[in-house]
């Protein structure tokens, strides 16, 4: 079964094949493909299915918030806002996104969250947090370097409030593999996260935007998913 689009397309084919034998092949056609890049397949749509034949299949963990299945990542704050903008967006792609990142970075205000990672609790005023299976949201913008989609944890990544003069480095060290390295930034791994509050009514589920409903449990799928990659 082959998924030809962008992360959101690829999580709604990926429902139907999660706890199958089937193996989901992937032809990236979103603005993202965040999901497609952790695979190691090409941009090119000719390499690309060219993968669909010579690549190898992996089985990879699935997460959920509540009843939402997702494959790469989720989250709640400033990208989850964007994801919701994007929606709603006359037109898509890379550049439109850096367009509403600048402009919305301007007013965007920190949300209050209270929540237990694995019975811990951390209460907080955050940018953003994102629950990962796989390391970066797309276009090679690594929110959690750590993580591993075969490795039965989730890696939450905390951003804190951070004054606006540091966007600049945020957004550079998306793309070098550094947002751990940032001191407002924390980064867990996890079996469950109890969000028991958050100040939005926003969330996103690779890339898609969805409306949260709190309290939220974040959680490994029982279920697996096989892929095809590119390697």
């Amino acid at each position: 079964m082959v998924a030809v689009g962008g992360d959101g397309t690829v999580n709604e084919v990926a429902q139907g094949l999660i706890g199958t034998n089937t193996v989901m092949g992937i032809v990236p056609m979103g603005s993202g493909n965040g999901l497609a890049r952790e695979l190691g397949i090409s941009m090119n749509m000719h390499k690309s299915a060219r993968a669909l034949v010579k690549g190898e299949n992996l089985q990879l963990d699935v997460c959920k918030l509540n009843d939402q299945r997702f494959l790469c990542t989720s989250g709640i704050g400033f990208d989850a806002m964007i994801a919701d903008k994007m929606s709603k967006a006359a037109s898509r792609g890379f550049l439109k996104y850096v367009q509403l990142v600048v402009q919305e970075s301007i007013f965007f205000k920190p949300l209050d969250i209270r929540m237990k990672i694995d019975g811990v609790l951390i209460e907080e005023s955050v940018f953003l947090i994102t629950f990962a299976n796989a390391s970066q949201f797309g276009n090679n913008a690594y929110i959690a370097p750590a993580a591993s989609m075969t490795d039965d944890l989730i890696d939450v990544v905390v951003v804190r409030k951070f004054s606006k003069i540091w966007m600049p480095v945020f957004a550079v060290a998306l793309f070098c593999k550094l947002i751990p390295k940032l001191p407002f930034v924390d980064c867990y791994k996890a079996k469950q996260i109890e969000l028991e509050l958050a100040d939005t009514p926003y969330y996103h589920f690779d890339g898609e935007p969805g409306k949260l409903n709190i309290p939220a449990k974040i959680r490994l799928d029982v279920e697996k998913i096989w892929v095809r990659s590119g390697r």
